[in-house]
This record gives structure tokens, sequence and C-alpha cells, in this order.
């Protein structure tokens, strides 16, 4: 009983490391464009694996934004720094990000760009990416005093099921407004894909296969 106490204290002490890190990441490096955390505590060193959109603006020609994320994270494990390994990788395609596109929505909005204009713009960059779907929520008092939700819709996007654990990627954010604090919640439901880059490579359960027939 003591082992397990041990094991569940462990998850839940990388759980919230995880998601600190996360959320510090995620207000500092916006103009980078973060899309995505990986932390691996259990190698040694200690691999933060972060996936920009400009991997370049982040890395610099000295890579002082490099080394002072790997003395947070570093402080944060109360490791040395020579034990924290940083790689920066680069998004495949932004258009399949939730958090670039909740971000471009709320950059739009503070530019006083209507919000469908924004909305709409979000839909057409998640279509020519190849996303099967994608789902544009926004909250707030959009006009006038009475707070509404509008939603925007291009394609399918599943809600439930382990199939819409694996395909919908899902980022919240909010815009504070005049008006009050307005949310956005940007849901891509991601394509199939056999080599698992831009998209999951298990098939969805309704999909059918047809094979070839043996001579």
């Amino acid at each position: 009983m003591g082992n397990d106490n041990k094991i569940l204290k462990k998850f839940i002490t990388d759980g919230m490391i995880f998601a600190e890190l996360k959320e510090l990441f995620e207000k500092c490096l916006i103009n980078e464009g973060f899309s995505s955390l990986e932390l691996r505590l259990e190698e040694s060193p200690v691999k933060v694996i972060l996936k920009v959109v400009k991997p370049h603006d982040l890395i610099g020609d000295k890579k002082w934004k490099v080394n002072q994320i790997q003395h947070l994270v570093a402080s944060r494990l109360s490791l040395p720094d020579s034990n924290v390994v940083v790689i920066i990788d680069k998004v495949v395609e932004k258009g399949l990000c939730p958090i670039y596109q909740a971000n471009l929505i709320k950059e739009k909005m503070l530019a006083n760009i209507p919000h469908k204009r924004a909305a709409n713009l979000v839909l057409k960059n998640t279509k020519f990416a190849g996303a099967t779907g994608c789902l544009v929520t926004i909250s707030g008092k959009l006009k006038g005093l009475r707070a509404c939700t509008k939603k925007f819709l291009e394609g399918v996007v599943i809600k439930s099921g382990q199939p819409s654990r694996d395909y919908v990627k899902k980022h919240i954010t909010t815009v504070n407004t005049k008006q009050g604090v307005i949310g956005i919640q940007v849901s891509i439901m991601l394509p199939h894909d056999p080599e698992g880059i831009i998209g999951p490579s298990t098939l969805l359960p309704d999909k059918i296969v047809v094979l070839d027939a043996k001579e």
C-alpha cells in the first residue's frame, strides 16, 4: 500500500510540474508560436522538447532564450542546469495547431477585427492544412450588454469516445476587452496519417478498408 501511495504521489507531482511549465510557456512564448510541450523526467539528463511555429526566433544568435528556459526548468526540478536539455522542434503544420489558431483569433480581436472574420480565417487555415474539421467557439459580450455564445464549424468534429481523444485537439484562451472577458475555444480534428506525423496513425472505428482479392 505504501508503494502505491508513492507511485500515485509521483504521478501527481509530475503532472503538476508539467501543467506549470506548459502554462508558463504558453504565456512567455506567444510570439514564437508555442504549440506543445513534452517533458521526459525519467531520462538522464531530463529532456524538454518544445514545438514552436518560429524556432529561429526562439533560438536566436546567442541562444539566450534557450539558456533561460533551461535554467527555469532546472530550478523547478531542483537540478543543476547541466542535467536539463532543451530541444526545439518546428511545428510541421501550424494550421493544425489549436494553440496557434486560438492566439491568432486573440490577436485579431485585440486589433479591433470582427470576431466573425477572425473565426472564418481560422476555419480557412485549418481547411487548407488538411484538417477533417474545425470548431471555433467564442463566448462573451460580443455585441451589446448581454453575453452570448457563437459557434463556427467547418467539416466534422467528433465529440465523444476514444477517437475524440486521439483525433481532436483543443485549446482555450481569453481576451480582455472593454466589455469584459471573452473566451475562445478552438477544436481541430486532425486528419488520418499512416506515418503519425500530422495526425493519428490509427483509423477511426467506422472506417472500412476493402482489401484486394487474393488470386
